[in-house]
């Protein structure tokens, strides 16, 4: 038996068409990886001696393998994996650390789209007797999105750090991974605390970790 999963998406919601593409996708990989919990239930999620991958795993290479297929653009093919793979989160409380390490993850760009992916996939949710969609995890994500606005001037990138690798070389590091390693460090430190990118507290940093 063939299982199809439909998403219902709003026609004159303006999304983009890697969020368009990465909705079609997004729950392909659910027939490989469903397995029935003790509640009767089916899940989809990874579970030991049930499905060593999630749906959003395989659904990723299910939607890559089609893509390419169709011979759609490198890039945009890209962006809709990252969409498939990526699909699960959760905006949690929405607060100004998550959103900073949600921009840290994914970019601004993929950021946003993948905002736009999971306000699609809830506004084409209905219940089995025609409820309307989830309202308050709409607003929930909704609140979300403003915050990752309002974070995208704080730092998140390594371009946004106060040294780069010039300066670790400086004080004595020397060119290599272990130099690039330092710097992820440094910018994970910054992300949840954006008062310590400043040069000298970066270098007592760096100086630290070597």
């Amino acid at each position: 038996m063939v299982t199809v999963f439909v998403v219902a998406i709003p026609l004159n919601a303006g999304f983009s068409l890697a969020v368009r593409l990465g909705a079609l996708f997004h729950d392909v990989g659910k027939p490989q990886v469903a397995w029935r919990g003790t509640d009767g239930r089916l899940h989809y999620y990874a579970k030991p001696g049930f499905a060593a991958r999630g749906h959003d795993q395989v659904g990723a290479e299910l939607a890559a393998q089609a893509l390419l297929r169709l011979r759609y653009p490198n890039r945009l093919r890209q962006r809709v994996v990252r969409i498939v793979r990526r699909h699960m989160f959760q905006p949690g409380k929405g607060d100004a650390r998550r959103a900073r390490r949600f921009l840290r993850r994914n970019g601004e760009e993929l950021a946003f789209e993948l905002i736009d992916h999971k306000q699609a996939d809830l506004l084409g949710k209905r219940g089995s007797e025609g409820e309307p969609p989830p309202l308050d995890e709409i607003e929930k994500l909704e609140r979300f999105r403003e915050v990752v606005a309002q974070e995208r001037s704080s730092p998140h990138r390594l371009r946004d750090l106060a040294v780069d690798g010039n300066d670790l070389i400086r004080v004595g590091f020397r060119p290599g991974p272990h130099l690039g390693r330092i710097l992820y460090e440094l910018l994970d430190a910054v992300v949840d605390e954006p008062a310590l990118n400043t040069r000298d507290e970066l270098l007592a940093r760096a100086k630290e970790l070597r």
